[in-house]
């Protein structure tokens, strides 16, 4: 599709905080590796891959995960139990599945004026 999707610097510095503050200490405790399977997204591969108009993506602010050994179920619980002991904040922690994938989305604002939601939601996208 020849798509142009480098992040600026602010969106690449968010990206980096969300690995250090929250994936890596995650990857940690989870005991294996962890697939990113979407983080930064440009407009314009927002919009081929169907993505929302106000997507924390396209500000580098939140990260799509699989689990490489497929244990969804533990990941799940690692990420949970991270959000409450660590008390960081966070605007989405979705687990969202359709008839093809399923993936946990992290979202992590950052930018001034956009609040963290602390939202927790399982989403059939059926």
């Amino acid at each position: 599709h020849n798509i142009d999707n480098t992040p600026s610097p602010e969106e690449m510095a968010r990206l980096i905080h969300i690995r250090d503050k929250y994936l890596n200490p995650i990857r940690e405790k989870f005991g294996s590796a962890i697939i990113i399977s979407s983080g930064f997204r440009g407009e314009a591969l927002n919009t081929m891959v169907g993505g929302e108009r106000t997507s924390n993506h396209l500000f580098g602010e939140a990260v799509d995960l699989v689990p490489a050994n497929k244990d969804f179920d533990k990941l799940i619980k690692v990420i949970h139990n991270f959000l409450q002991e660590t008390k960081l904040p966070f605007d989405e922690f979705l687990i969202e599945k359709n008839k093809r994938s399923k993936w946990i989305h992290l979202a992590v604002r950052q930018r001034q004026g956009t609040p963290n939601r602390s939202k927790i939601l399982r989403i059939n996208l059926a």
